[in-house]
């Protein structure tokens, strides 16, 4: 073996490694970042309680976080493949962590809302980038690592609801709660420097103009279809993230430690499927994927509502997590392979209709349980997996068209 051929070889294993190392980083934030915004639920009532809302009211809060995330994905969608990535997480990290920080500081609900306004630019700029950056990073096997990547989301969201109820349990008080998160989220970013200094993914991205690429998105018939399918899906977990607590409190009388503990089995079932479905893709079709989780899904969790057995409800919680968890990476692999060049600009749609979402069902769930009761408004949160499936099945009818 040459010298040439030894260092080529040393280069390339250390390469790799720095790889690992970044990928393995960008995984951790992703944990801490679903904690954040997966605590939110069993902090509701307590919410609640501390201004004195209506349910509706409360619903407030994800839209203001939602009309943050939308504007700033509409800028990352402009600048995410034309800027450097990790220029852009430490950014997104450094803003949703001070917000989360003043959480803990505040009496005026306009005020939170405005603080949860930033909170949510700095997740969805977090989330959409963390997509694409780990897209460009591993672009020959982007299904296995997306879904690894959401399987790291999985784990903070399971955390999220028992970290939250373990700090009230212990008395402190809510705000509080969200304060140590923030400041952990500040010390985890100032790593990003040193963790993305060794890997250069540039050779194998293309660098378009953003604006241009927007434009090329908009005339896409199957991202259009991929968008609705994602404000759908983030309608249908919102749901039950945000208000499955309070509906288990109110409506089935049971316990805050319950109805937290049903969050996690949503949550576990979700990591579970992820993890199953990076390996499926090597065999079956993303879009076959979506269509078989999303429709046993639906039937699922729509049986568990209608039946109203807690246990058994929290069983159905779990299944429907393993069945549909993969839902948003197989999303966001869809579009980066049809958009391979530009993964964040394709990610900033898919995400940019997530914010929509929960722009609009976390305050139509709180409404129509307000005007109707809060069996409905739940029971739509399983009917919106069977018309995924619909959708998905007429995308496969015309698979040329779209694929």
């Amino acid at each position: 073996m040459t010298d040439k051929t030894e260092a080529t070889d040393i280069q390339s294993l250390g390469h790799g490694r720095s790889t690992f190392a970044l990928t393995s980083y960008l995984y951790a934030l992703m944990t801490i970042y679903a904690v954040s915004i997966t605590m939110i639920g069993p902090m509701m009532p307590h919410i609640i309680d501390e201004y004195g809302l209506r349910l509706s009211q409360g619903g407030l809060i994800l839209t203001f976080q939602s009309i943050g995330g939308i504007l700033a994905i509409i800028i990352v969608g402009i600048v995410s493949d034309a800027v450097k990535k990790p220029r852009l997480i430490l950014t997104a990290y450094l803003s949703f962590g001070l917000a989360l920080f003043m959480i803990g500081y505040i009496r005026s609900f306009p005020v939170l809302l405005a603080v949860f306004f930033l909170f949510g630019a700095g997740t969805r700029i977090s989330d959409t980038v963390l997509n694409a950056y780990v897209s460009d990073i591993h672009t020959s096997r982007r299904g296995v690592f997306l879904n690894l990547l959401h399987s790291f989301f999985g784990v903070g969201a399971f955390i999220g609801p028992m970290y939250a109820r373990y700090l009230l349990e212990q008395g402190i008080p809510w705000n509080r709660v969200f304060s140590f998160l923030g400041l952990a989220c500040i010390f985890i970013i100032i790593f990003m420097p040193i963790a993305s200094k060794k890997v250069d993914y540039t050779k194998d991205v293309q660098k378009t103009s953003g604006i241009n690429q927007w434009d090329s998105l908009l005339k896409s018939p199957i991202m259009w279809i991929l968008g609705i399918i994602m404000i759908m899906y983030v309608g249908h977990q919102s749901s039950i993230i945000v208000w499955m607590p309070m509906y288990m409190e109110t409506v089935l009388r049971v316990s805050p430690t319950v109805s937290s503990l049903a969050i996690s089995v949503f949550w576990l079932g979700i990591i579970v499927g992820r993890l199953l479905c990076s390996h499926l893709t090597k065999r079956f079709s993303a879009i076959s994927l979506l269509l078989g989780g999303c429709f046993l899904g639906g039937l699922v969790l729509t049986a568990g509502l209608a039946i109203k057995i807690p246990n058994l409800l929290i069983l159905c919680l779990g299944l429907t997590g393993l069945f549909t968890g993969a839902a948003i990476p197989l999303l966001v692999t869809i579009a980066c392979d049809r958009f391979p060049h530009n993964s964040g600009t394709a990610s900033s749609m898919i995400f940019i209709c997530g914010s929509i979402s929960t722009l609009i069902f976390p305050w139509l769930v709180g409404t129509i349980a307000e005007v109707f009761n809060f069996q409905w408004a739940m029971l739509l949160s399983g009917l919106i997996l069977l018309a995924i499936a619909g959708m998905t099945i007429f995308i496969q009818t015309f698979r040329s068209l779209f694929l």
